[in-house]
């Protein structure tokens, strides 16, 4: 193990040169951060404070990075990328260029982060949510495991979307709206404020899904699980 000292500050580590630097071994700063074994660097970014940079990541050219960050294990970030204070990206997670993941944010394991697109501060996304280019995904969103977000996808503040869900090219997504597990929201489809999308409901583009519908929905396939089990108790009498 090795310990440097920043060039420039106590606040940044700044490499030099301008190739890209592959660590052969672990690497502590003076500012608290730590760069383990086999991790590869472009010397044009600059590291804040108190981050970790794991095992194998990689780190493209012309990156921000903020303090407190911990980017796992064969991660990647490409180039012009933009990631906010106490960020966690998972393992072998990538954000592509242009992208940005703002404060407080936390990428799961394998997750794919699409060009220019940007995740506001506070989001959770669960491991191997993959979205599109040119998202915006707004304060506080959660997405469970296996979530799929195409292109030119607006999401607002407060949504929650369920593992293995889809949410197709340019939908809209309201502030504080429910996607259930496996639904599948139309090209163009608009979620309403507050509403919630029943599981493996399938929204058809272009369609403006309202709260009042999702409680419908709800009811109906309440009213459904019963006829069913209804129906299992007398096959079994």
């Amino acid at each position: 193990m090795s310990e440097e000292q920043s060039p420039y500050n106590q606040n940044y580590v700044s490499l030099q040169g301008s190739e890209i630097k592959k660590f052969t071994e672990r690497t502590v700063f003076s500012n608290g951060t730590v760069i383990e074994k086999g991790a590869e660097i472009h010397p044009n970014n600059k590291l804040s404070i108190d981050s970790q940079i794991k095992e194998g990541a990689r780190i493209g050219t012309g990156n921000s990075l903020g303090y407190g960050i911990i980017l796992g294990e064969k991660s990647t970030l490409e180039n012009n990328v933009h990631i906010g204070e106490e960020v966690t990206i998972g393992k072998s997670a990538t954000i592509r260029k242009f992208s940005a993941v703002y404060s407080k944010s936390k990428i799961g394991n394998n997750c794919d982060i699409g060009l220019n697109t940007e995740i506001q501060t506070g989001c959770r996304l669960s491991a191997k949510t993959v979205t599109g280019a040119n998202c915006e995904i707004g304060p506080r969103c959660k997405t469970g495991p296996g979530v799929t977000i195409g292109k030119s996808v607006h999401i607002m503040k407060d949504v929650t979307i369920k593992k293995e869900a889809l949410i197709k090219n340019g939908a809209h997504l309201e502030a504080g709206c429910t996607i259930g597990e496996r639904a599948s929201i139309g090209t163009n489809a608009r979620i309403k404020k507050g509403a919630k999308v029943p599981t493996r409901t399938t929204v058809r583009s272009n369609q403006e899904f309202t709260q009042e519908m999702g409680e419908k929905l709800a009811a109906c396939q309440k009213e459904m699980s019963q006829v069913i089990e209804d129906c299992k108790k007398r096959l079994n009498s």
